[in-house]
């Protein structure tokens, strides 16, 4: 089958493991074989298939590490090796430590490694692969730092490393990552401040470092993010007051704040969010009363203020239980919520 070009054998039953002489199917560009029960290891003989372009092998039972050897499919332009124990028990997973070799996969645009029980540290090589565009190596067992190097991932438009162990700080140089649409960073366990100069990620959509132990206040700079849509920062220890300048991120449609330690009170101008859905400020220290201007955020379905002692007052015309706002109050001296206790 040495002309075969494409192959796609996904959710047929499948079981057994990856033959070894595949790697002579030199023409192949495309392998699916995804969503069956597959077993074995990732064979090292398939870097020979010079022409891969996408390999998909997600959702089976495959075990083992990923092969270093694997850095000359130099033609490879998406890798699906996540959930890969979705028809499994859970300790049918992927192993070991991601490859440094693979910085030189510099074609690959996608990379899908998902769910697995992935160690060690984020490779500072994987820097060189310069089109990547789609990286998510959420839920597995990581640690160590985010890599300074990984800036130069210029043409990456999503980030996903949540539910790992990664520690350290925010990287400031992560700023030049200007075409970055969404960073999911949550459940791990980073410190020290939001950088500031990160205002300079203007395409960023969808931001996610919740449950983490980041300090310090919540940049006024992030004001010109305009491009915002979803902005999850709870669970953390979060200092300092709501910053006005926030008001115009007019297409925010998520706003989480729970569980930190902010205090003074609500800003009159954030009224101006006027596509804002949820508004999420519980469990913080916050104070004084609703502005009245607030009653104008037409768009708001879900207002929780809960575990704010001293909050009192009452919620503004406009944004009440009878105008279709579910406002959560309890731990508050504020009435006419839909929930106060």
């Amino acid at each position: 089958m040495g002309a075969l070009k494409e192959l796609f054998l996904d959710a047929n039953a499948l079981n057994g493991t990856l033959p070894e002489a595949w790697g002579s199917m030199s023409a192949l560009s495309g392998l699916s074989v995804g969503s069956n029960a597959l077993t074995g290891t990732f064979p090292e003989a398939w870097s020979t298939m010079g022409a891969l372009k996408s390999l998909s092998l997600g959702s089976n039972a495959l075990t083992g590490t990923l092969p270093g050897a694997w850095s000359a499919m130099r033609t490879m332009s998406s890798l699906r090796l996540d959930f890969t124990s979705f028809h499994s028990p859970s300790s049918i997973k992927l192993t070991g430590t991601l490859p440094e070799a693979w910085g030189a996969m510099d074609a690959l645009e996608t990379l899908l490694l998902t769910s697995n029980a992935f160690t060690g540290t984020l490779p500072k090589a994987w820097s060189a692969m310069d089109a990547l565009l789609w990286l998510s190596i959420e839920s597995n067992a990581l640690t160590g730092t985010l890599p300074e190097a990984w800036s130069t991932m210029g043409a990456l438009k999503s980030l996903a490393l949540s539910s790992n162990a990664l520690n350290g700080t925010l990287p400031e140089a992560y700023r030049n990552m200007g075409a970055l649409q969404s960073l999911y960073l949550t459940y791990n366990a980073l410190t020290g401040t939001i950088p500031k100069t990160w205002s300079k990620m203007v395409a960023l959509k969808y931001l996610g470092l919740y449950t983490n132990a980041l300090t310090g206040t919540l940049p006024e700079a992030w004001s010109s993010m305009s491009a915002l849509q979803s902005m999850w920062l709870d669970s953390n220890a979060l200092t300092g007051t709501l910053p006005e300048a926030w008001s115009t991120l007019d297409i925010l449609t998520t706003l989480s704040l729970r569980y930190n330690a902010l205090t003074g009170t609500h800003p009159e101008a954030w009224s101006n969010m006027g596509v804002l859905n949820w508004l999420l400020l519980g469990s913080n220290e916050l104070t004084g009363t609703l502005p009245e201007a607030w009653g104008n955020m037409d768009a708001l379905s879900y207002l929780a203020l809960g575990s704010n002692s001293g909050l009192f007052g009452s919620v503004p015309a406009g944004i009440t239980p009878a105008d279709g706002t579910n406002t959560s109050c309890y731990g508050t001296s504020i009435t006419g919520c839909s929930h106060s206790k």
